[in-house]
């Protein structure tokens, strides 16, 4: 019997996490409900798709603004003034707590996140996924 105890407890907390990770996604897109989705950068992970997000990023810095940029992990004000962002911008949140590096974001590649209805479609920027940034750029220049 203990140990469907100590079994239960694991999956709530668990469950917790990841409706954590949820709830701070849907409190950005409810605080800024203009936004279409949120561009989550870790701080490490697969260097080339960080480095093609960076540069995607600067090139398209004007229509951007359409959607969050979240800088997850550990964030270097060097890194963010070398996108031409401030901390202070209003489409710049700083994850420094890395709540998109666990559980349901939990990834090595930088993600989009799709506000779906009550939900999200989450798509990686990976080798595996060389198109999602020019779905980003048709959802940039549809909006």
């Amino acid at each position: 019997m203990r140990k469907y105890g100590y079994f239960i407890i694991v999956a709530l907390a668990i469950v917790s996490c990841a409706k954590q990770n949820d709830e701070l996604a849907r409190y950005l897109f409810n605080e800024n409900p203009d936004i279409s989705f949120l561009l989550v950068i870790p701080n490490a992970g697969c260097t080339e798709c960080i480095t093609t997000v960076e540069e995607f990023v600067s090139v398209n810095k004007q229509e951007i603004n359409q959607g969050i940029i979240v800088f997850t992990g550990k964030i270097s004000k060097k890194n963010i003034g070398r996108l031409g962002f401030t901390f202070d911008d209003k489409n710049i949140y700083l994850d420094t707590s890395s709540y998109f590096l666990r559980e349901n974001f939990l990834t090595v590649y930088p993600l989009i996140i799709y506000k779906n209805g009550f939900d999200f479609r989450i798509e990686e920027i990976s080798p595996n996924n060389p198109e999602a940034l020019d779905s980003l750029k048709y959802v940039l220049e549809v909006n």
